[in-house]
């Protein structure tokens, strides 16, 4: 693991990238709106889970084309698919299939965060189902989440029981300021996962990292005071092991809010740049359309 403090000021490579952020919704309730397709991916306890689908423009009938499933956070308890609204219409208009999904919220429906595990788990399971009829490339599903929501998203790839082993998991994760670490890292999600009678690190990402865990990228700010940063730092140090693509990309000065949803946040910018860049080095896209951005970051690697 190398470390290096960078200031980066980053320029727009062409147009067509000031139109896609430029043309974004003012709001996420509206973002939500404009999805392509909406399915129920699950029904449970009389309660409908809906997964929001965006398609590109260019998407030609027959064609297989990466998924982005993005997952909201809330500590369990909150949060709608809303909040990743802009992101899945960013990455859509990019080339790539992108869905935002509901699951059930503790206290609101269920007491367990097992059950919101079990949810997001049922939603890749939809993606993999219907790859087929959705266009997806069943061998190009990406996670994504913000803080509870990476959390979950992280959980996809390194937790299993009889129900959810290694050949279940995604091919590659981008995680948005996530509790990677239920025993040091994340109080509340300690606490909720002791209210629900379940060992904190059973149900701890950072201790079930094995070599099956895909290729991650990791978003967060160095002064995150409800993510401890270090469980980042870990789970990257964590997967260098196995020969697995993983960084982790710390914002100065920043707390667990990472960005506004704003064109003009330049963290916010920084964040397409570096999800695209992740995605190009991976194989996913052709080309990144650099955001602008002038902010520091420390680098894990």
């Amino acid at each position: 693991m190398y470390i290096k403090l960078i200031s980066i000021s980053l320029l727009l490579s062409c147009n067509i990238l000031a139109g896609l952020i430029d043309d974004l919704p003012t709001s996420e309730k509206m973002a939500l709106s404009l999805a392509d397709k909406v399915v129920t991916y699950k029904e449970v306890d009389s309660k409908k889970l809906n997964m929001h689908f965006y398609f590109p423009d260019d998407l030609k009938a027959g064609e297989k084309r990466p998924v982005m499933l993005f997952i909201h956070g809330g500590s369990w308890r909150g949060g709608n698919p809303a909040v990743h609204a802009f992101e899945s219409i960013y990455f859509s208009k990019r080339g790539m299939i992108t869905a935002t999904i509901s699951y059930r919220l503790l206290n609101k429906q269920v007491i367990s965060p097992e059950a919101c595990l079990s949810d997001v788990r049922d939603a890749m399971r939809y993606l993999k189902k219907h790859a087929e009829n959705l266009n997806i490339d069943p061998e190009k599903i990406l996670t994504s989440g913000g803080s509870a929501g990476g959390h979950l998203a992280a959980s996809l790839s390194t937790l299993t029981d009889s129900s959810w082993t290694e050949k279940d998991f995604p091919n590659a994760m981008i995680l948005l300021y996530p509790a990677m670490d239920l025993v040091n890292g994340w109080k509340g999600g300690a606490n909720s996962c002791k209210k629900a009678k379940i060992d904190p690190k059973s149900f701890s990402p950072l201790h079930h990292i094995n070599k099956d865990t895909p290729p991650t990228l990791i978003l967060s700010g160095s002064k995150d005071q409800v993510v401890n940063p270090a469980s980042a730092r870990a789970f990257v140090k964590g997967l260098k092991p196995f020969g697995k693509l993983s960084r982790y990309i710390e914002y100065q000065d920043k707390g667990h809010k990472l960005f506004e949803r704003n064109k003009n946040d330049p963290h916010f910018r920084a964040t397409l740049f570096y999800m695209e860049s992740f995605l190009q080095e991976i194989g996913w896209l052709n080309k990144v359309l650099a955001p602008n951005a002038d902010i520091k970051t420390t680098v894990f690697e």
